[in-house]
């Protein structure tokens, strides 16, 4: 793309999302550093917070044979939730199918526009009772495999999910060299 694109109000796009690369890489560092499980979901969970704010965040590895989820950690919500999710969410939940297809992050904002979203489904049968307004998650790519999501829940005061905050996990998604 030409220069005049990239540059929105004298900021190169592309700079943006180089620093935000570098920052990420870097915060993923401290991540991977991590001496046990323990440690591990609590370095992320702080690092993310920085770079994606939201009240919740959820990560999930699937199991590569059954492509279900093998181990999940979730903060913000409680396990009943995690549990109600699998149980009468993950099937349904058009965020994460659009994420999955387009191999990067994927928010509310394209299945439906604001009030046909709170409407939804799973909005209506199972967000909704935990105060999520806006869901965003992220395929975990590992050696061009999905092996997981990323996943963040804001609340109606909280603002949706924009360009930076998809840019953003998705870039914390993907393992270099993906």
């Amino acid at each position: 793309m030409g220069d005049a694109i990239d540059d929105i109000g004298g900021i190169g796009v592309g700079d943006a999302t180089a620093a935000d690369e570098e920052c990420l890489s870097s915060g993923l560092e401290a991540v991977v550093t991590a001496r046990g499980l323990d440690e591990l979901q609590d370095r992320y969970f702080d690092w993310v917070s920085g770079h994606v704010p939201s009240f919740a965040y959820g990560v999930y590895l699937y199991d590569q044979r059954t492509g279900r989820p093998r181990a999940s950690a979730v903060r913000g919500l409680s396990r009943f939730y995690a549990r109600r999710y699998e149980r009468f969410g993950r099937a349904v939940d058009p965020v994460l199918r659009g994420a999955m297809a387009a191999r990067r992050a994927w928010d509310d904002s394209p299945v439906k526009p604001a009030d046909g979203w709170r409407e939804a489904p799973i909005v209506q049968g199972l967000f909704r009772h935990y105060d999520m307004a806006h869901v965003m998650c992220a395929p975990l790519i590992s050696g061009g495999e999905v092996v997981g999501t990323i996943n963040f829940a804001r609340n109606e005061g909280e603002p949706a999910f924009g360009d930076g905050d998809r840019r953003r996990a998705t870039t914390a998604a993907r393992r270099p060299g993906a």
